[in-house]
């Protein structure tokens, strides 16, 4: 007897004439079983070829797999058709993930042999593989979501002026998450956005405008959107355009996809950045969330930065008018020593000066005294 390999639940094809069956490699000396009979009661999706790739046979876990795919009507069959119009083969080795509608099918293959050890067909197994694919998709975009915000995080420690981390946020963000170009809008008192900053990945040169481009507040674009919405807006697959989302971008930037995000400083839009990328790109509720939570983390660094240097500056003009009081009360005191100096002086002429004026006084009495004894004396 004829080994004839283990098919995806441990037991092994042998082929009688004209008819494979199985017998389980624990019971060696068992009856031996059809092929069919033991792919019927497989949970998982099979099916069996002939040797020249016709659909000979499927179980009833790959009838319905296959109808939820709508590769099948419930009435329909696919016996008789070449597995490889339904699995079209890729040059890669069994098992190998194939796209199949809009699943993704794991596909294990094993070639059944008859007794005289000549190929009788295969097995074909599979999984629906989508939803494991899908979170560890997920898992690996968190991972590298997770590892761009450390990027802008570490790209703005230190820096102390909003001028230069509002450069290193554009430059950072652009990179780390791989778009191809960025802008920084900052609104003026009528909330018009004017254009900054720009960045790009290309090295491509950047416009230099003596007027640069402006957006008005309620129009159209992502960053008027952003900016009245006070939320991240975004344009691309999986995601609605946005009239006037391009029109202000560089002439050679054919753009696939963009972003625009809110700057608030104290409750208020005070900027906006903008995001673009030339190539495809999705942008997925997990990305996006991702980018908001940079938003919210380049906001509270520009809004930090500013309100520290406000107050920086409101401490230096403490410091200074405490400097000039300071300095004004040194020289009221040493006013007031003076005038108490001179109080002092001109308190010593005042008596001196009444000695002198009862000396005065005393000495007319003294005469006047003596004239009238004289008069006195004549009469």
């Amino acid at each position: 007897m004829i080994d004839t390999g283990v098919d995806g639940v441990g037991h092994r094809v042998q082929v009688a004439p004209h008819r494979p069956v199985i017998r389980p490699l624990a019971e060696p000396g068992a009856t031996h079983l059809p092929v069919e009979a033991v792919l019927e009661d497989l949970a998982v999706c099979a099916l069996l070829t002939d040797s020249d790739g016709q659909i000979r046979y499927l179980n009833a876990a790959a009838r319905a797999g296959l109808e939820s795919l709508g590769l099948i009507g419930a009435t329909g069959t696919l016996v008789g058709r070449s597995v490889d119009n339904l699995f079209p083969p890729d040059g890669t080795p069994s098992p190998r993930e194939l796209p199949v509608g809009p699943a993704t099918l794991r596909l294990t293959e094993r070639t059944v042999h008859d007794e005289a050890g000549t190929p009788s067909g295969r097995v074909v197994s599979w999984e629906d593989v989508t939803a494991r694919i899908a979170e560890d998709r997920s898992r690996a975009a968190l991972v590298v979501d997770a590892a761009a915000t450390d990027r802008v995080r570490a790209a703005l420690r230190g820096i102390d002026t909003v001028e230069a981390a509002t450069a290193a946020a554009l430059d950072t963000v652009r990179d780390a998450f791989g778009w191809a170009y960025a802008a920084h809008w900052a609104a003026d008192d009528d909330a018009t956005l004017h254009l900054r900053l720009e960045s790009r990945s290309d090295g491509a040169r950047l416009r230099h405008h003596l007027h640069p481009p402006a957006i008005a507040p309620g129009t159209h674009g992502l960053s008027a959107q952003a900016q009245q919405s006070r939320d991240l807006q975004a344009w691309g697959e999986r995601g609605e355009f946005v009239p006037g989302t391009t029109g202000h971008l560089p002439a050679d930037l054919l753009a696939t996809a963009g972003i625009a995000f809110p700057l608030l400083r104290n409750g208020e839009v005070v900027a906006t950045m903008e995001f673009f990328a030339t190539e495809p790109v999705v942008l997925t509720a997990q990305r996006l969330d991702s980018l908001r939570n940079v938003a919210r983390l380049v906001s509270g660094v520009l809004e930090r930065i500013h309100n520290t240097s406000a107050l920086a500056a409101i401490v230096d003009s403490v410091a200074a008018a405490t400097e000039l009081l300071t300095g004004l009360s040194d020289e009221m005191s040493r006013g007031a020593t003076q005038t108490s100096d001179r109080s002092a002086s001109a308190s010593v002429a005042s008596e001196e000066v009444s000695a002198s004026i009862q000396t005065v006084a005393t000495a007319a009495e003294e005469m006047t005294a003596s004239i009238r004894e004289i008069a006195k004396n004549a009469a």
